[in-house]
């Protein structure tokens, strides 16, 4: 019974070892074929092992790929392979344009059709605009309503068009 076990145990290890140190499915084979050589040979003992060892390695190879990847991050060399993103857990780090705060609010005129997305002036610069699903013609005021991440959203105003979109 001892050959099982190591053939196992070897398998586990080989495939932690893909995780940590990438060999392009080398690992990953060796780690397979001695997982399944060590269901072979425990179903040379008697097929009750056989049946207990499947089993095992059923519920240990899957186990073993999510403690491997959950420790991965942690080690220096996974810190260094592993970039981190953008944080949105505060403003001044967000991925948002700094440009866009302050808008809220704010009323402009659509530059060109917004269908839903275009191109109004507001507070005298260009913005890049969506609406809420409705088609705005060209020259139509508009309101920002809100803004998030990188996305403005306007709303027309119902007031009179603007004499000329320039």
């Amino acid at each position: 019974m001892i050959v099982p076990i190591g053939l196992l145990l070897l398998g586990l290890g080989l495939l932690v070892a893909e995780v940590f140190f990438p060999s392009l499915g080398t690992l990953a084979i060796l780690s397979a074929l001695s997982v399944i050589a060590s269901v072979v040979f425990a179903f040379k003992e008697s097929p009750e092992a056989g049946w207990w060892f499947l089993g095992i390695a059923v519920l240990l190879v899957p186990a073993t790929l999510f403690i491997a990847y959950r420790i991965f991050p942690l080690t220096p060399f996974g810190r260094r392979m592993i970039v981190s993103g953008p944080s949105f857990a505060s403003e001044e780090h967000s991925a948002s344009d700094p440009r866009g705060f302050g808008l809220e609010g704010k009323e402009g005129i659509a530059l060109s059709s917004l269908r839903p997305a275009g191109v109004a002036m507001i507070d005298g610069r260009r913005v890049d605009v969506v609406t809420r699903g409705e088609f705005i013609d060209p020259g139509a005021r508009v309101r920002v309503l809100e803004f998030s991440g990188n996305r403005v959203v306007v709303v027309p105003t119902g007031g009179e068009r603007a004499a000329s979109p320039a």
